[in-house]
């Protein structure tokens, strides 16, 4: 079962449990994580949770930017924070698949940004690798719910999520 959240609607409650559960993939501190979720997240992106027998196996937002396609501001949702609580067990591929099926019932297109070692488990996702568009040349940047053309002149300007 998913969860969706706006980022309007969270509580100090859920902020904690945000917090922790993503210190679970990425060791920073409560203040840390804090900071960034205030800095990169506005009311209108959205909070997505996992859950299985009422235990959270997964989180991840969706967050509105915008991608230039020949000059044209497009939307899409960036996908940030894909974390789970036990790793290798097929929850990053449920969650992955519970945001494709959101994005293609809203007729959404998406975006996100890995490492090189997240190329094979994306693209086992159903998401297609396209030019980097991230400003870190190590990044590497997929998409879903489009299908890129190689003549179309894409760029990315908005805020990394």
């Amino acid at each position: 079962m998913v969860e969706i959240l706006d980022h309007s609607e969270l509580n100090d409650k859920l902020i904690q449990k945000i917090i922790e559960f993503k210190n679970l993939s990425w060791e920073h501190s409560y203040e840390s994580h804090l900071e960034w979720l205030n800095t990169n997240l506005q009311n209108g992106d959205l909070h997505f949770f996992y859950m299985e027998s009422s235990i959270l196996v997964g989180y991840m937002n969706l967050v509105r930017i915008v991608v230039e396609i020949d000059n044209k501001p497009i939307p899409f949702w960036g996908i940030g924070n894909v974390c789970t609580r036990y790793k290798g067990k097929g929850d990053g591929l449920k969650l992955m698949q519970q945001v494709n099926k959101f994005l293609l019932s809203t007729s959404s297109k998406g975006i996100l940004f890995c490492k090189k070692s997240l190329i094979p488990f994306y693209s086992k996702c159903n998401w297609i690798q396209i030019k980097n568009l991230h400003p870190n040349s190590d990044s590497n940047t997929f998409v879903f719910n489009y299908l890129p053309n190689e003549f179309y002149n894409l760029r990315y300007n908005d805020r990394l999520f």
